[in-house]
């Protein structure tokens, strides 16, 4: 596999050709944009998901590897990361958790995924405050083992919504909204997805700014987080590039998961 998609892309070598089968979103309050604080509108946020009302939950290669000479996140809440309701900004020494075994993959096989079932892509950001937007239900262990004809899935990002192609000298600058899309699972692993995304059967796709956003299970009129978008198969987006989540309900992870909110109230 190609690299996992960045939290910060610089536009330059970005083209733009059309749509990725994505819908703007006003409700999902508790899916929020991620930066470091003060980033240009020319580079785009990554996405996490509030599990509490202080813990994020979003990809391991966006929550930084903690030391101090690290600049301020932020995390932006609201339908625009440009334009959020709210900023609350924090100390990446202190608050910034990638999972222990994402941190043992990367010193053992680099920061490139691969294939691996072992290849677990979460980390956390603790939030030095209250976000004050209700927070999203995390699953039961293996949930997703237990699929039903009637299960559906939604995933939601700050992402770009326009099909990007690495070798296209145009370019064209996030817009910074959180969007919404149908998806679905392809390969089930122990630690990640494969996921569902031919737009011939009315699935949208990820791309960049996209890493870290939820994959939401609908069951019964609920919505539960059962994995995070990781990466794809190439440094663009479009159809026929696969594209990856990692896995919250593997049980090792969420009750990592589970402690980091249990301590932060």
């Amino acid at each position: 596999m190609k690299g996992a998609l960045a939290i910060v892309a610089a536009v330059a070598g970005l083209g733009a050709v059309t749509g990725l089968g994505k819908d703007l979103d006003k409700t999902h309050s508790a899916v929020v944009a991620v930066s470091v604080d003060g980033a240009s509108s020319n580079f785009g946020p990554a996405s996490g998901t509030l599990v509490s009302g202080r813990v994020v939950v979003t990809a391991g290669h966006v929550s930084p590897v903690p030391r101090p000479d690290l600049p301020q996140w932020a995390v932006a809440i609201g339908p625009n990361a440009f334009k959020a309701e709210k900023r609350i900004r924090l100390d990446p020494e202190t608050n910034s958790r990638p999972n222990p075994l994402f941190l043992s993959y990367v010193e053992q096989f680099g920061r490139n995924p691969s294939e691996r079932v072992d290849f677990v892509d979460i980390g956390l950001l603790v939030l030095p405050e209250p976000a004050g937007v209700p927070a999203v239900a995390l699953p039961a262990p293996r949930m997703l083992d237990r699929l039903s004809k009637t299960d559906r899935f939604l995933a939601v990002g700050y992402g770009y919504h326009e099909i990007i192609r690495a070798n296209d000298p145009g370019g064209a600058a996030p817009d910074g909204n959180r969007r919404q899309w149908r998806a679905g699972i392809r390969v089930l692993n122990a630690a990640w997805v494969q996921l569902e995304d031919d737009p011939a059967k009315g699935y949208g796709q990820i791309c960049r700014g996209d890493s870290g956003a939820p994959i939401l299970l609908e069951r019964g009129g609920h919505e539960t987080l059962v994995a995070v978008v990781s990466h794809s198969d190439g440094q663009g987006c479009g159809p026929g590039i696969p594209t990856y989540a990692a896995r919250v309900d593997n049980p090792p992870v969420l009750t990592w998961i589970q402690e980091a909110v249990a301590a932060a109230r």
